[in-house]
Formats: C-alpha cells, structure tokens, sequence
C-alpha cells in the first residue's frame, strides 16, 4: 500500500498507481478527506516522502497541490485525486526574494532603531 508522508509526519493512504501529478485516495467519508485536505499545507508539503509497504520509494521538495479532485459515492464514501506538482523555478525565485526583501526591511528597521 502506497502512502504520502508530509513534512509533520501525517499519511495519505494512496490507490496503487499513484503517481505525483495524480495522486488518488478512497475516504469513508467526506470529513475524512477534508482533514487530509487541511494537512495539505505548503509547509507540509515543502518535505514529502512517497512510501510502499513502509520502503520509501520517493523524496520530494518545494511541492503544491495544483488541484483537488474528488467524487462522492453512493455509499457516501470519497474518491480523490490530489494533483500534487513541484514548484517552478518562477515560483522558488519569488520566495526567496520574498525572504531576502524581509531580511533587508528588518536591517533597516535595525538601523533606524
């Protein structure tokens, strides 16, 4: 059985066949899938393992979830894709400006103190 493992430890039960674009988990119910939806948080996904059978088979950095896809059952059960996708270039570049423009308003704000 294929799992995703974040950052903070949680584990998504994958469907066989999951790939990173396409990750697809069955959910007895919606609040099931919903609280995995709310783990799905940049922070937890900036580390991610992709586990079988407890043997990791992937490590992953700097992912986001692009899209969420899922289908409510007859039964009331979930089914879901989560398109997981890693970040571009653009978007790692934007970040690290992001830090280094708070790091100089705080040397700044230091001086002027």
């Amino acid at each position: 059985m294929s799992k995703l493992v974040l950052k903070n430890g949680t584990e998504i039960t994958l469907k066989n066949g999951a790939a990173l674009g396409a990750m697809a988990a069955h959910y007895a119910d919606r609040a099931a899938m919903l609280a995995d939806w709310e783990q799905l948080t940049a922070d937890n996904l900036s580390s991610v393992q992709i586990t079988d059978e407890g043997v990791v088979t992937g490590n992953y950095t700097d992912l986001v979830l692009a899209s969420e896809t899922s289908t409510v059952n007859a039964d009331e059960t979930v089914d879901t894709v989560w398109a997981i996708r890693e970040k571009t270039d653009i978007e790692k570049l934007q970040e690290s400006q992001a830090r280094q423009d708070t790091a100089i308003d705080n040397l700044v704000a230091a001086q002027l103190m």
